[in-house]
């Protein structure tokens, strides 16, 4: 991670993972087929530019996210690229109301014809994503294009103690 100003950071990395589909935790009927145990190699690149007025409570300003992956199976499988984008918009009309909202897309393109591996696929439903429902209930078999959009309305009724009204919207399609 490098600042490189106040509210513009960058960051690089590469990563290996290894995937392992155990058989007793593994739902393979929601898995497409040719999916297998498979190490991945990912180079990332991250920008972030962020005017909000406080990073752990915001109550106006902006947040700007943009990622991009370059990955590959080392099995000599599937070559991808991946691209992440967010922001958040915050807004307090009233001292104790606050309305946010933050939208994400999600791009996987194959660089080859070999399919993007399972783990590399936008799963919904979970905390980051849908709320109220656990992590890849609504997709179980992924998507590699995705849009989401998290919409909320804080009241603050005295100190530590809020009322959080939200809707969470998606959209994923795997081609």
């Amino acid at each position: 991670l490098r600042q490189l100003t106040k509210r513009l950071s960058i960051f690089t990395k590469y990563e290996m993972i290894r995937t392992d589909f155990i058989e007793q935790q593994t739902n393979f009927e929601a898995l497409r087929p040719g999916t297998s145990d498979n190490t991945t190699g990912k180079l990332q690149f991250a920008v972030t530019y962020d005017r909000r007025d406080n990073f752990g409570d915001p109550r106006r300003g902006y947040y700007a996210y943009g990622r991009t992956d370059f990955g590959q199976e080392l099995n000599g499988g599937s070559l991808f690229y991946k691209i992440q984008t967010r922001f958040g918009y915050w807004y307090s009309p009233f001292e104790r109301l606050t309305i946010s909202n933050a939208v994400r897309g999600l791009f996987d393109i194959p660089l080859n014809n070999k399919q993007i591996p399972t783990q590399e696929l936008y799963f919904l439903g979970g905390d980051d994503t849908i709320r109220g429902f656990k992590y890849q209930d609504l997709n179980p078999a992924g998507g590699n294009i995705g849009l989401i959009d998290n919409l909320e309305i804080e009241l603050r009724l005295f100190k530590g103690f809020q009322i959080v009204a939200f809707l969470d919207r998606k959209s994923t399609r795997l081609n």
